[in-house]
C-alpha cells in the first residue's frame, strides 16, 4: 500500500472501527519526507497513535531462536546462538529472523558456523550508507576503525578532516540514525552497522585507518599514555607495526597486572610472544614466557604457568642471577599448588642460591616461605612455623614487609596450634600487603585464612564478610582453583558451630566447583567436611558413599596435604564407628588419629579425644573418657575459639558435670550465639544438643532441636 493511499484510507474511516498498522524504522522517519508529511497529517487529523517499540531482552531473544531453529537442536546450542545472536542484532526482530534464517542455511542450525549480519541486513546497512555524503562516509570508516565510544576530537584527528567539515559529517551520520551521542562522544546506533562498515574495508585500508588512530591517540594522550595503552597496542597491532606493537603490548600488560586483571595481561603477553618470535626477539622471549607463566599463576591456571616458567627460566642467560632467582621462585608456588612437593624444595633452594649472590633480601624472604611450605606438605609443621617465624623476623629486623603468602602461611600455622589471636592479626597484614602486590592469587590464599583465624576467635560477622569478599574476588578475577578452596574453608566453622546444613551447601559447591577445575585438595578437605558432618548427623549411608571417593581423591593426590588427610580420615572413621555404635573400632580410628596429630593441630587432636572419651563411655570405661574430655578441654581453652571449647566442655559435661563448667559453658553459648550471622545459624545452633545439654546443667530452659541430637 502507497503511503498517500494509506493518508487517503485513513481519513476516511476514521468514524469506523477499522485498524491500519504500518510500521517504520526511526531512521526512516529521518530520511522519508513523505513518509513525516503523511504522520504529520494522519496526526492533525487526530487518526494516529504512535507506539515505540523497544529492542527484545536477550531472554527474549533465546526465546525466538529456539522458536525459529530447526528441531533437534541441544539446549545449549540454542542458549549459545541466542546469545550471539542478541549481542549481534541488539534486539532487532528483523536481524533476529534474518541471522537465524542465514545461520541454519549454512550450519543447519546446529551450532557449526559463527553467527554473522545476515546478507540482507547488510545490504539495507550498506544502502543507508551510500547515502550519505562522502565526509560522513569517511567518517563513518574511521569510526568502524576506532570502535565503539569515541570523542569526536579522535574521529576528527584520525580522519585528518579540518574540524568543521568532521562536524558537518558527524552530524550527517547522527541526523541518519547512523551514529547516536553517547555522554560526551559518539558510538554507531547498531553494532551491525559498524560490522558491515568494518568489514566493507580493504585490508591495506584498514591498516592505514588504525595507523592513523594509533598516530591520533598518541598526540591526544601525549601527556597521560598510560590510559590508552591498551588500545595503542590494538591499533598497531592491527596496522602490522609490530615493533611499535610489541612496545605498546608490554605497557598495556604492565598495565593490566598493575590493576590484577591478569587474564588480559596473559593475553596481551600472548601477542607479544607472537611478535618477538616471529621478529626473532631472542633475548626477549625468555622474559616475556616467564612473564606470562607468572600471570597464569596468579589466575590458578598452574598447569599453564609451568612450562612457560620453565621455558622462561631455560632462556635466560646464566648470569642473570636476580631473574633467575624471581623465576625460580615462581616455580616453586607452581610446583606447591601442582602437589610437587620435591621440585618445590629443588627450585626454592636454587632459588635461595641465585639470591644470595644477589643480596635480593626480599627473594630470600620469598625462599625462606616456599621451603616453610615444603616443610609442611612433608607433614612438619613444627619445623615449617618455625621457618616463616625466622622469616616474618628477619623481615621486620631489615624493615621489609614479609611477604604476603608468607603472612597467610603463619596465620594458617598459627591457627594449628591455637594462637588464634595472632592468627587474626597476620592474616590481616597479609590480605593487606597481597592487595598492595595486586597478586589475585595470593589474596585468594590470604582470605580464607583470614576468615578462619577471625571464626577462631567467634568473630563470626567479620569472619563472614572476609568469606563474602573471598567469593565476590574470586569470581570477578576468575581464580577458581582457589575461589573453591576458599569455599571449603568458609564451610568449616559452620560445622563448628552445629550449622550442618549450611556446612552442607557451600561444602558441595565448593566441590562442585574444584571437579570444574580438577583441583583435588578442596575434592579432599570439603568432602571431609562433609563425612563428618553426615557422621555427627548419623547419616552414616551417606557418609559411607562419599568415604570411598574421597579416598580414592587422597590415594591419586599422593603428598602435599596428605599427612593432614589422613589424619582426619581417621577421625572419620571414628566417627562413623561411633555412629554405627562400633565403639571398639571407634577407639582404634580415635586413637590413631590422635596419635597422627599429636602436637600438630590442637582442634583435631582435641576432636579426637572427644571421639574416643564416647566411644570409651558407651563401653563403660568413663574413667579413661573423662581423662581424654579433660585433656581436650585443657588443650582448647587456651585457643580462645569459643566453638572448640563449647564441643569439649559439653562432651565432658554430659558424663562429669560440675557447676563451674556449665556456667562457663553456657556463658560461651551466649557469646556465640548473637555472634552468629544469620537467624537461621543462631535458631540451629541454640538448638543443638551440645547447647540443649549445657544449658540444662547451667539451670537454663532449652528450645525444642531442630537438627538430629548430637555433641
Amino acid at each position: 500500500m502507497s503511503l498517500r493511499l494509506f493518508s487517503f484510507i485513513g481519513r476516511r474511516i476514521r468514524q469506523r472501527p477499522v485498524l491500519l498498522v504500518g510500521s517504520a524504522r526511526e531512521e526512516e522517519l529521518v530520511e522519508a519526507r513523505t513518509l513525516r508529511q503523511v504522520l504529520d497529517e494522519l496526526d492533525r487529523d487526530g487518526c494516529l497513535i504512535r507506539l515505540g517499540l523497544s529492542p527484545l531482552s536477550q531472554g527474549h531473544t533465546v526465546e525466538l531462536v529456539r522458536a525459529l531453529l530447526r528441531r533437534g537442536a541441544a539446549e545449549a546450542s540454542v542458549e549459545r546462538v541466542g546469545g550471539e545472536i542478541w549481542r549481534t542484532s541488539e534486539g532487532n526482530p528483523f536481524v533476529i529472523v534474518e541471522t537465524v534464517r542465514e545461520f541454519v542455511d549454512s550450519a543447519g542450525g546446529h551450532g557449526a558456523a559463527a553467527v554473522v549480519v545476515p546478507r540482507r541486513v547488510r545490504d539495507l546497512v550498506s544502502a543507508r550508507l551510500e547515502r550519505l555524503a562522502e565526509p560522513a562516509r569517511r567518517l563513518a570508516a574511521v569510526a568502524a576503525v576506532i570502535g565503539r565510544d569515541f570523542s569526536f576530537a579522535l574521529l576528527q584527528q584520525s580522519a585528518s578532516i579540518p574540524p568543521p567539515e568532521a562536524a558537518e559529517g558527524l552530524e550527517e551520520l547522527v541526523r541518519r540514525r547512523i551514529m547516536s551521542a553517547v555522554g560526551d562522544g559518539f558510538d554507531f546506533t547498531h553494532e551491525r552497522i559498524r560490522r558491515v562498515v568494518y568489514d566493507g574495508l580493504l585490508e591495506p585500508r584498514r591498516r592505514t585507518l588504525h595507523a592513523a588512530v594509533g598516530d591520533a591517540l598518541e598526540v591526544l594522550y601525549a601527556d597521560h599514555p598510560a590510559e590508552v595503552y591498551d588500545r595503542l597496542a590494538y591499533h598497531t597491532l592491527q596496522a602490522a607495526q609490530q615493533e611499535r606493537a610489541l612496545n605498546y603490548l608490554l605497557h598495556a600488560a604492565d598495565g593490566a597486572r598493575r590493576a590484577a586483571a591478569h587474564r588480559d595481561e596473559a593475553a596481551l603477553l600472548g601477542q607479544a610472544l607472537t611478535i618477538a618470535e616471529a621478529t626473532g626477539r631472542r633475548e626477549l622471549l625468555a622474559d616475556l614466557r616467564a612473564r606470562r607463566g607468572k600471570a597464569f599463576a596468579r589466575l590458578g591456571i598452574w598447569a599453564s604457568a609451568r612450562p612457560d616458567l620453565e621455558a622462561g627460566l631455560a632462556g635466560l642467560a646464566e648470569g642473570l642471577s636476580e631473574r633467575r632467582a624471581e623465576v625460580l621462585i615462581d616455580l616453586a608456588e607452581v610446583c606447591f599448588w601442582s602437589f610437587d612437593t620435591e621440585n618445590l624444595r629443588r627450585y626454592a633452594t636454587e632459588a635461595g642460591r641465585r639470591a644470595a649472590e644477589t643480596g635480593r633480601h626480599e627473594l630470600l624472604l620469598h625462599v625462606g616461605g616456599w621451603l616453610a611450605m615444603a616443610d609442611n606438605s612433608d607433614g612438619h609443621p613444627v619445623p615449617s612455623m618455625r621457618r616463616v617465624r625466622d622469616t616474618v623476623a628477619q623481615a621486620r629486623e631489615l624493615g621489609i614487609a614479609p611477604p604476603g603468602f608468607v603472612l597467610a602461611v603463619y596465620c594458617h600455622l598459627l591457627g594449628f596450634v591455637g594462637e588464634m589471636a595472632e592468627a587474626e592479626e597476620r592474616g590481616r597484614e597479609a590480605v593487606d600487603v597481597a592487595r598492595r602486590a595486586s597478586d589475585t592469587a595470593n589474596i585468594m590464599f590470604a582470605l580464607p585464612h583470614f576468615g578462619h583465624a577471625l571464626a577462631g576467635l567467634g568473630r563470626y560477622v567479620e569472619a563472614e564478610q572476609v568469606f563474602a569478599e573471598a567469593r565476590r574476588f574470586g569470581r570477578e578475577f576468575g581464580v577458581g582453583p582457589l575461589l573453591a578452596r576458599a569455599l571449603a574453608v568458609s564451610a568449616g566453622y559452620h560445622l563448628d558451630v552445629f550449622d550442618f546444613r549450611g556446612n552442607e551447601a557451600i561444602a558441595e559447591e565448593a566441590r562442585e566447583l574444584a571437579r570444574s577445575f580438577n583441583f583435588p585438595p578442596t575434592l579432599v578437605s570439603a568432602g571431609i567436611d562433609l563425612l563428618l558432618n553426615f557422621a555427627r548427623c548419623h547419616e552414616v549411608g551417606r557418609a559411607e558413599r562419599l568415604l570411598a571417593e574421597v579416598v580414592g581423591v587422597v590415594e591419586k593426590a599422593a603428598g602435599w596435604h596428605g599427612w593432614i588427610w589422613r589424619l582426619r580420615l581417621a577421625e572419620v572413621r571414628a566417627e562413623l564407628a561411633l555412629a554405627r555404635d562400633d565403639f571398639d573400632a571407634s577407639i582404634r580410628c580415635a586413637t590413631d588419629a590422635i596419635e597422627l596429630n599429636r602436637g600438630k593441630k590442637i582442634k583435631y587432636e582435641a576432636a579426637g579425644l572427644g571421639t574416643r572419651a564416647k566411644a570409651l563411655h558407651a563401653l563403660g570405661r568413663t574413667r579413661e573418657a573423662i581423662a581424654d574430655l579433660r585433656r581436650a578441654v585443657q588443650l582448647v581453652r587456651p585457643t580462645g575459639d569459643p566453638a572448640m571449647f563449647l564441643r569439649a566442655a559439653a562432651e565432658l559435661l554430659v558424663i562429669d558435670g560440675d557447676d563451674a563448667l556449665a556456667a562457663e559453658s553456657a556463658a560461651i553459648t551466649d557469646q556465640i550465639a548473637p555472634a552468629l550471622p544469620s537467624e537461621d545459624m543462631r535458631r540451629r545452633f541454640e538448638s543443638s544438643a551440645a547447647v540443649r545439654v549445657v544449658r540444662k546443667l547451667a539451670g537454663r530452659v532449652p528450645r525444642e532441636p531442630a537438627d538430629p541430637p548430637t555433641v
